[in-house]
């Protein structure tokens, strides 16, 4: 049996300042060195999941919250922010809110530095985690100057640095170009299969989930109502609709093929990337 490194057991949040929860009764148990996604249409309480995973609720923003929330045998409500930062590291969105150094360098290593860690140690470090998220020789390269994905791609390795046994990520592709996400979702499928780490993020690319994600979770105005692997949540065409979220484009479009007789008896299942779906034709022309 694999090692459950967060459990959610009804987990209910209320911001002090609204009348309804905006999480109710969650429950998951997420296994170390897997990716969870967590999907969902604007207000689902995403956002407000992954700030569980690092104490930031309940410790640092005011809310009521029921439940228990376990990362890494820690309980949130026994321990504060400074405790999970050892071991979470968090990404948001726009990584222009998180780099203020003038050097890729300092960038990743401000965390180390405040650490007191010794100056060795953290030039050690900082070529690790920039070898990690494949930006080798960028070390004198000015943060503000770089493309999008390379941008984010800075920002987790500064989170890297820090050797953490979890990454928690809020849409860290949302504005990025095609290019950028790609990218960033190369690198998170490496720090699974190669570093173990265990990676959760909100995204609602479902292309790139598709393809990376071992689990999917879709919330909808607070509550869980969809979660299985990629196959199990894309292949339910109508529920996916139903709950605010986009399929795969290869999906839906082999949903309404699946109309006609000639390509329902082509189509055994729903492919979710487009990879299978080729298998599928070669196959069949075979």
């Amino acid at each position: 049996m694999q090692n459950q490194i967060i459990k959610i057991s009804n987990l209910s949040v209320k911001y002090v300042d609204s009348d309804k929860n905006a999480l109710n009764n969650i429950n998951l148990d997420i296994a170390d060195g897997k990716i969870i996604t967590i999907m969902g249409p604007a207000g689902a309480g995403k956002t407000t999941l992954l700030l569980t995973l690092n104490g930031i609720i309940p410790n640092s923003v005011k809310v009521s919250m029921e439940g228990n929330v376990e990362v890494n045998g820690l309980n949130t409500k026994k321990f504060g922010v400074k405790e999970f930062a050892r071991f979470v590291g968090v990404v948001f969105q726009d990584p222009d809110n998180q780099l203020f150094c003038a050097s890729v360098e300092e960038e990743v290593g401000y965390a180390l530095s405040n650490h007191g860690l010794p100056r060795e140690v953290i030039k050690e470090r900082v070529r690790e985690s920039l070898e990690n998220v494949r930006l080798e020789g960028y070390e004198d390269r000015i943060p503000q100057g770089l493309s999008g994905g390379e941008k984010q791609r800075v920002v987790l390795a500064s989170a890297l640095s820090l050797y953490p046994k979890i990454l928690v990520l809020d849409e860290p592709t949302s504005q990025l170009d095609p290019m950028g996400t790609d990218e960033v979702f190369t690198v998170l499928k490496h720090l699974r299969n190669d570093k173990k780490i265990t990676i959760v993020l909100a995204e609602h690319k479902s292309e790139d989930i598709a393809e990376i994600a071992d689990y999917v979770v879709v919330l909808k105005e607070g509550k869980m109502v969809l979660n299985g692997s990629p196959r199990e949540i894309f292949s339910q065409q109508d529920l996916v609709e139903k709950f605010g979220i986009r399929g795969p484009q290869i999906s839906e479009a082999t949903n309404i093929l699946k109309r006609y007789n000639h390509y329902r008896k082509l189509y055994r299942f729903i492919p979710i990337t487009h990879q299978e779906s080729l298998e599928i034709f070669k196959t069949r022309s075979g």
